[in-house]
């Protein structure tokens, strides 16, 4: 009977330290601080093209120039119409040159081409008439040959005055500066007010 009772003691004590142990572990597990929250940031991934720019050194210069020079120098230029960097079209009108003094003379010879027409009109008609009465004997063939001469050579003075004409209007043509090739104006020399010489305008 005394074996139980201490074996009894025994297992009290043994399983009261089991259960006394078990306490103390389950206090200092409550007892440890709760840790804060560590912030996390999350980067969303989007699809994105790259462009690879390769760079150069090199020196450009144009396929083609042309120089402007004005054709009837000591001039004053009247009118510019570009400047350097514009782009122009050719024919296109670059600057102006005063032309007064050619407009003087191109009126001058279009009245002197009125007087030889009316001039030749009239001898012209003269020598049918001549030549007329050359036909039927009425007037000696030194006459009939001297108006025929007159008139020939009042002809002549039409068409040298015609002409003259014709090449004034062609002059007061060079008092304006036109692109000769489409491109780029790359340098201008004069403005308004300059006198033209034999260097390039443009």
């Amino acid at each position: 009977m005394k074996k139980y009772v201490v074996f009894f003691l025994f297992l009290s004590v043994f399983g009261g330290l089991i259960l006394y142990r078990r306490h103390e572990t389950l206090s200092t597990m409550t007892d440890v601080p709760a840790t804060e929250a560590i912030p996390v940031h999350t980067l969303s991934l989007l699809p994105t093209t790259f462009e690879e720019t390769v760079s150069f050194a090199a020196n450009v210069e144009p396929e083609e120039t042309a120089a402007v020079v004005s054709k009837v120098p000591g001039r004053t230029v009247l009118r510019v119409y570009v400047n350097e960097g514009d782009y122009v079209k050719k024919g296109q009108k670059l600057a102006e040159v005063d032309d007064s003094l050619l407009r003087q003379q191109i009126a001058q010879a279009e009245a002197a081409l009125g007087k030889a027409r009316t001039y030749a009109a009239t001898i012209g008609a003269d020598s049918k008439r001549i030549a007329a009465l050359f036909q039927e004997n009425v007037v000696s063939r030194q006459q009939y040959e001297r108006m025929d001469g007159e008139a020939k050579v009042a002809a002549r003075q039409v068409e040298e005055a015609r002409a003259g004409l014709n090449q004034l209007r062609i002059m007061l043509g060079y008092h304006t500066l036109e692109v000769p090739v489409a491109g780029v104006v790359l340098s201008r020399t004069v403005d308004p007010g300059d006198t033209v010489s034999q260097s390039p305008a443009f």
